[in-house]
């Protein structure tokens, strides 16, 4: 039996995943589950309380994440927790292919994936997309491999997982297809390093234990044999999505790869238009790739932001392939390079923070035209530094302390988009990456809620909650554990119930007595109200003009001491 002796690259891969690890469940709980999240939380609860479950087209999720809240209490970390895990395994893809991307350029990708903004804001949310990517991505990184259980395992989650399987599948298929469709053209064989072809794969072996994975998940070990159907709707699902427009344009979509993604997109479109002169078939497939889901993205009438993830891993892993031959550049002199680096990085900082000042929204017009033309002189310094070390030393140390210096400031710039992009943020309301209305008063309405039930019932989840007139998933998952909670559209008159929450423009119209509190119960970013100005205020400080809707929440004046209703609250912003 070979020994495998632990090696720096080791301990390298397993300190990025635990880096990755930790980005993604850090304050997993914090924020409150958005009206998108919450829909799917709400099923998985169902099905962990034995209740009638509609599973959807995420079969996958709800049946494993049901199977959490069964063992432990829900909550918004749990019901956040398989998208964080799959998205943390995904850092571990690089480490299995690193013979065909190159050590350092697998390396540096894995390190990519692990703080990409697109990948963590979708590991941080209620949603199968991660799990998707992950298995369907592992399933094909086994079949190189040659691992027929491993493939077959996540081929079956993959299947499970939701309609988001169908884009990626159409993606890759498409990337492969092109890519030996120009082999045959000229007439040469693929040139993968390690890869073997499908020739002697034994498919029987890796289809029975997909087989097997599909039922026994599908099914929750035989528990739910209707969690199996699942995977039948994914498919019209996905197709739905054509008949449908969504309210997201082309313009939040760029703007939402320039103010996150600079690193993979400057990098990657480089890494693409390199291929045509000395890629390999490994940077074709990425190239390809790359391609058909922007095309997807561009074409498909219900894009979300959040579909830029099947985007940016090709694109990361151009960019770590670009990246890791510059790195092993040997410039002459070397400490030339280096310094012109820092001189690069310092000078990119001192922009920044130039544009940061410009997007103030006091300043005058004048001192916002001073600031624009500082921005233009530090880029005409830099061009000159680039332009003197190449005269003065040798062209070698130019370019590589230019791209090094620019490969620095980007990902610096993407650890900071990470932050925001992770809902960590002071604005979390405010990303772009967030599914559906933000919750805001979450917290707010639980406690009242609590203490207002334990005031008249002795314990805070025994209380009585009439929910009138609101259709929101997100209130209903902040009253599931609440003992009797409702939601009607109309009341009797002389109904009297404990507790009514109502919409805030609508007449309680009960002749008991009542006392109430509003809250703002989802706030959602006024994009189509920003003009090119205002994007930049966004861009720095993430200002924005937010649409809310608010709520009021009654409670029967003979809860309080002596029958007097206590004096409304003014909600502190």
């Amino acid at each position: 039996m070979r020994n495998k002796k632990w090696t720096a690259e080791s301990g390298l891969y397993l300190a990025i995943f635990i880096l990755a690890l930790v980005l993604r469940l850090i304050r997993l709980g914090q924020n409150p589950l958005s009206e998108a999240e919450a829909n799917l939380a709400l099923r998985a609860l169902s099905l962990a309380r034995g209740e009638t479950v509609a599973f959807g087209a995420q079969s996958a999720y709800v049946l494993l994440t049901g199977g959490l809240f069964y063992m432990f209490q829900s909550s918004a970390f749990l019901a956040r927790l398989l998208p964080a895990l799959f998205g943390s395994l995904l850092v571990g893809g690089p480490f299995l292919l690193r013979e065909q991307l190159g050590k350092r350029a697998a390396l540096l990708l894995a390190l990519f994936l692990a703080i990409d903004p697109a990948l963590l804001a979708a590991s941080r949310q209620v949603d199968s997309l991660m799990i998707t990517v992950a298995s369907l991505l592992f399933t094909g990184i086994f079949v190189i491999k040659r691992q027929t259980v491993l493939s077959g395992v996540f081929l079956a989650l993959a299947v499970l997982s939701g309609p988001d399987l169908w884009p990626g599948l159409f993606m890759l298929a498409a990337a492969v297809v092109m890519l030996r469709l120009r082999k045959k053209r000229i007439e040469a064989d693929l040139e993968l390093p390690g890869y073997e072809g499908i020739q002697g794969f034994d498919w029987k072996k890796t289809l029975a234990w997909f087989a097997a994975c599909f039922v026994l998940t599908g099914t929750l070990v035989f528990l739910v044999p209707e969690g199996i159907g699942g995977a039948v709707s994914s498919l019209p699902a996905y197709f739905g999505g054509w008949a449908r427009a969504s309210a997201v344009s082309l313009q939040r979509i760029s703007i939402a790869l320039l103010a996150y993604e600079g690193l993979g997109l400057i990098f990657g479109v480089w890494g693409a238009i390199a291929t045509g002169k000395h890629g390999n078939d490994v940077d074709r497939f990425l190239r390809n790739w790359a391609l058909f889901a922007a095309l997807l993205v561009v074409v498909y009438p219900s894009r979300q932001e959040i579909d830029l993830v099947w985007l940016m891993i090709p694109l990361l892993a151009l960019t770590s392939r670009v990246v890791a031959r510059w790195l092993v550049s040997k410039p002459e002199p070397r400490w030339i390079a280096s310094l012109l680096m820092l001189g690069i990085t310092v000078l990119f900082i001192l922009t920044w923070l130039n544009l940061l000042s410009a997007s103030i929204p006091m300043l005058s017009a004048m001192d916002l035209q001073l600031r624009y033309i500082r921005l233009a002189a530090t880029v005409a310094v830099i061009a000159l530094l680039v332009l003197l070390v190449g005269w003065g030393w040798s062209v070698s140390a130019a370019k590589s302390g230019f791209v090094w210096g620019l490969a620095s400031i980007l990902l610096l710039y993407t650890l900071s988009a990470s932050w925001h992009a992770s809902g960590m943020g002071p604005h979390p309301e405010a990303e772009l990456w967030l599914t559906g209305s933000y919750t805001r008063d979450a917290d707010l309405i639980e406690k009242t809620v609590g203490d207002l039930s334990a005031q008249y019932t002795g314990e805070r989840t025994r209380g009585e909650v009439t929910v009138l007139g609101v259709q929101s998933y997100a209130l209903e998952w902040l009253l599931r554990d609440v003992g009797e909670a409702s939601f009607v559209d109309t009341l009797p008159v002389d109904a009297q119930p404990a507790l009514v929450i109502t919409p805030s423009q609508q007449e309680l119209g009960l002749t008991a007595s009542y006392s109430g509190q509003d809250f703002i119960l989802q706030q959602s970013p006024a994009w189509s109200l920003l003009l090119r100005p205002e994007w930049m205020g966004w861009v720095n400080f993430r200002e924005v003009v937010l649409q809310e809707n608010s709520i009021v929440l009654w409670a029967r004046s003979d809860l309080f001491p002596m029958g007097i209703a206590a004096p409304a609250v003014e909600i502190q912003e």
